[in-house]
C-alpha cells in the first residue's frame, strides 16, 4: 500500500522515521497541518452548530452537514477523528495520519517539517508474510509451466534453507535480451527469512512421463515430415512419421 494525501500541507510530528519497521493497520504514521483540512473542519463546525442551534424544515442543514463530512471522508479523516471534532467543537491543526495495512516500511520519503502534495508518495508499506519469486526460464522450458505447480525455492546463503511454493502466474512474454520467460512464483513467508530483492535458486517441479528417446541422427528431416524407419526384421526397414519432443546433449 502506498501512503500519499489527498490534500498539500506540512509534515509537523514524525512518529515512523525508518525504512523497516513494522506498523500495524491504524497506527500513526505522522501528523499533518493543512489550510485546506483546517478550512473544511471550519465548515464542518458550522455545519454541525447549525444543525443542532435550528430546526430547518427543509433538510438545508442537513444537506450541508452531510456535505461537509463527505468532503472530510473523501480526504482520509477517519469516523472517530470527526466524532472528535464534534466532541470538542475545535477543529485539529495537526491531523494524524494513520497506516493503512499491516506490513513493513519498505520504502519511506516522509521527513518533519517538509512540505507534502497529491502527487508524492510518503511510504510504502508492505506484507511480508507472503512474498512473490520471479524466476527466469529458458525460453524452451515455458511450455511446461504451469499455474498451480510445485516449486522448490533455494537460498544458497543461508545454509541451502529451502521453501516450498507454487507457480501463481506465467508471464505471457519473453525478455527480448535474455530470451527467457519469467514466472511468479508465491511462497509463504512467515518468520521473514526472504527478504525483498534477494537473490535464489528455483526448482520447478514437472511431472514425468514416458518417452522415446532415440539419437537425432536416426530422424530424418523431409519438408514439413519428420521421419524415422523402424526395422521389421531379416534387413526390411518401413519409414514412420513421428512428432519431435525436446531435444537434449
Amino acid at each position: 500500500a502506498d501512503v500519499n494525501l489527498k490534500v498539500s500541507g506540512w509534515i509537523r510530528e514524525l512518529y515512523v522515521d525508518y525504512v523497516g519497521k513494522p506498523v500495524r493497520k491504524g497506527e500513526p504514521l505522522f501528523t499533518l497541518y493543512s489550510p485546506d483540512l483546517l478550512s473544511s473542519q471550519d465548515e464542518y463546525l458550522l455545519a454541525y452548530r447549525g444543525r443542532r442551534s435550528t430546526s430547518d424544515a427543509t433538510g438545508w442543514n442537513e444537506r450541508l452537514l452531510a456535505s461537509a463530512r463527505e468532503r472530510l471522508q473523501l480526504w482520509d479523516l477517519t469516523d472517530e477523528q470527526i466524532a472528535e471534532i464534534e466532541h470538542t467543537g475545535r477543529r485539529q491543526t495537526a491531523v494524524i495520519v494513520y497506516a493503512p495495512i499491516d506490513g513493513v516500511v519498505i520504502d519511506r520519503m516522509a521527513v518533519a517539517g517538509m512540505h507534502v502534495t497529491p502527487a508524492m508518495r510518503l511510504y510504502r508499506i508492505g506484507k511480508l508474510d507472503t512474498v512473490w519469486v520471479k524466476a527466469d526460464v529458458h525460453e524452451h522450458d515455458v511450455s511446461s509451466v504451469t499455474e498451480g505447480q510445485a516449486v522448490t525455492v533455494t537460498l544458497p546463503y543461508l545454509q541451502d534453507r529451502s521453501v516450498e511454493g507454487t507457480v501463481d502466474y506465467v508471464y505471457p512474454y519473453l525478455s527480448p535480451k535474455t530470451r527467457t520467460g519469467t514466472i511468479r512464483i508465491k511462497v509463504a513467508n512467515p518468520e521473514g527469512v526472504l527478504k525483498p530483492e534477494m537473490f535464489a535458486d528455483v526448482d520447478i517441479h514437472g511431472t514425468s512421463r514416458r518417452m522415446l528417446i532415440v539419437p537425432e541422427p536416426a530422424v530424418m528431416f523431409s519438408g514439413l515430415r519428420r521421419l524415422v524407419f523402424t526395422a521389421l526384421g531379416e534387413g526390411r526397414f518401413a519409414p514412420k512419421e513421428v512428432r519431435l519432443g525436446k531435444r537434449f546433449d
